[in-house]
């Protein structure tokens, strides 16, 4: 069973964020959310040698 999921949108990432951060931007969640499918790739790339 193949399960779909839809990556997080800058928007719903400054709601997550506003928890921890009030001041959070949308440039700032851009730059997060960014960095974080970065570090995904790469954990994949080095896990899977893809």
């Amino acid at each position: 069973m193949s399960k779909h999921y839809k990556p997080y949108t800058p928007e719903e990432v400054i709601e997550i964020l506003k928890k921890h951060d009030p001041n959070i931007t949308l440039e700032k969640a851009k730059l997060i959310l960014d960095a974080m499918r970065k570090l995904a790739k790469l954990t994949l790339e080095q896990e899977f040698n893809i």
